[in-house]
């Protein structure tokens, strides 16, 4: 019968311990959201800039591909779809000129 309640006491206190690393982990991110608000609003409220939604999601959408380092493959990605917008057509090397 004891070792069953060691074995109870030692998994209750790796459980405490684990909730106490989540606590800890939880404030560390909330610190680092609040933060990163902090820095979009000032560069949201920048006195006289007018901001669209697309324009602010864009702003948003590159700081995240930035402090997430994958700004080259989000780079590449953002090229070649700029690419298939502006050349739509893979194969306009096959049409025959009517004029």
């Amino acid at each position: 019968m004891g070792s069953l309640a060691e074995e109870l006491q030692r998994l209750e206190a790796e459980a405490r311990e684990r909730v106490e690393q989540l606590r800890e982990k939880i404030a560390e991110l909330t610190g680092q959201l609040s933060v990163t608000e902090e820095r979009v609003m000032r560069r949201l409220d920048i006195t006289g800039s007018r901001w669209s939604v697309p324009g602010a999601e864009a702003v948003l959408t590159l700081w995240a591909v930035i402090s997430n380092g994958d700004l080259p493959e989000y780079w590449a990605f953002h090229i070649e779809r700029e690419r298939e917008r502006l050349y739509p057509h893979t194969d306009q090397h096959n049409y025959e000129l009517t004029a």
